[in-house]
């Protein structure tokens, strides 16, 4: 028996929970094993399961989806996280991505879009709906003065090569194959690219890579 991608719904809508269930118990690949209504009923039930892919709303009560994503990506870092919500302003979708989560889709994706979402986020890719994507490209185009990037930064040529794939959303094992090093190599680099930039995330580096013209 093939293995099943073991997922999870936080909603505080039950015919969201039930329909998005029932469209994903309907793929033999994935099993979902955990439907809770707030963020801190999911929290109390991943203790007990090994879940591997959450899928979550933003405004949920007790708990909402921006404090959860926080807490499991820092309690359970091997869970990809995707957002579905009606929510796509820019402040919400970098906060999002910059806490770590794998995926941001708008609740007007079709069904197939989930299903292919779950199966990217699962093997290591990141997804955006049209809608977030649209929005991130467009204030990446803005002027950002909050950004402060360093005149003196001295990148090697590999991290400079490493950083025009990280904003071509490459992911590392991609990036590990089109360059020929290793994964944990690729990941040193963007460690050392985030330090050197004064960037807090991988969205920093895009967003540098962006306004100096280095993609």
């Amino acid at each position: 028996m093939n293995k099943k991608i073991k997922v999870a719904i936080a909603d505080d809508h039950s015919m969201i929970i039930d329909g998005i269930g029932n469209i994903i118990n309907n793929e033999p690949d994935m099993n979902v094993l955990i439907k809770a209504y707030n963020g801190q009923e999911l929290l109390d039930l991943l203790e007990d399961k090994e879940i591997e892919v959450v899928i979550l709303d933003i405004n949920m009560p007790v708990l909402d989806g921006v404090e959860t994503a926080k807490i499991i990506t820092e309690k359970y870092p091997a869970i990809k996280i995707i957002i579905l919500s009606m929510h796509s302003t820019y402040d919400m979708v970098s906060k999002l991505l910059e806490i770590g989560v794998s995926g941001y889709l708008t609740k007007n994706q079709a069904s197939l879009s989930l299903i292919h979402s779950i199966r990217a986020v699962y093997n290591g890719s990141k997804v955006y709906s049209e809608a977030v994507a649209d929005c991130i490209v467009s204030n990446l185009q803005k002027p950002y003065v909050e950004l402060s990037i360093p005149s003196d930064t001295d990148l090697t040529k590999r991290e400079l090569e490493v950083l025009k794939c990280i904003a071509k959303e490459m992911t590392s094992p991609e990036i590990a194959s089109n360059l020929r090093i290793s994964e944990s190599t690729v990941n040193a680099h963007r460690r050392n690219l985030i330090s050197k930039l004064g960037v807090r995330s991988s969205m920093g580096l895009v967003r540098y890579a962006f306004e100096n013209n280095i993609v």
